[in-house]
C-alpha cells in the first residue's frame, strides 16, 4: 500500500496498469495486476489480490458495494 500511496500522491494522481507491473518486493519483481485480468491470485499469497476499480459516472449505481467480512477483511 505504501508503494501505491507514494506513486499516486496519496490517491490524488492516477496510476497506469503498466506502472502497477513495475513493483518489486524484497528485490524481486512482483506484479500487482495480471496484464489480462483485474483480480489476481499470486502463488505467493493465500488470497486473491485486487486493487483495480471501475469508473462509475456520478449518480449511477455501483455493480456491488465493498463490505467488511466477519474476519475483518474487505470483500
Amino acid at each position: 500500500m505504501r508503494f501505491l500511496t507514494i506513486r499516486t500522491n496519496d490517491g490524488v494522481d492516477s496510476i497506469t496498469r503498466e506502472e502497477l507491473l513495475d513493483f518489486t518486493f524484497d528485490g524481486e519483481m512482483f506484479r500487482l495486476v495480471d496484464p489480462t485480468r483485474g483480480i489476481r491470485k499470486p502463488k505467493e499469497l493465500s488470497s486473491a489480490l485486487s486493487i483495480m476499480t471501475t469508473y462509475r459516472a456520478e449518480g449511477s449505481e455501483r455493480p456491488y458495494e465493498d463490505e467488511v467480512g466477519g474476519d475483518g477483511f474487505l470483500r
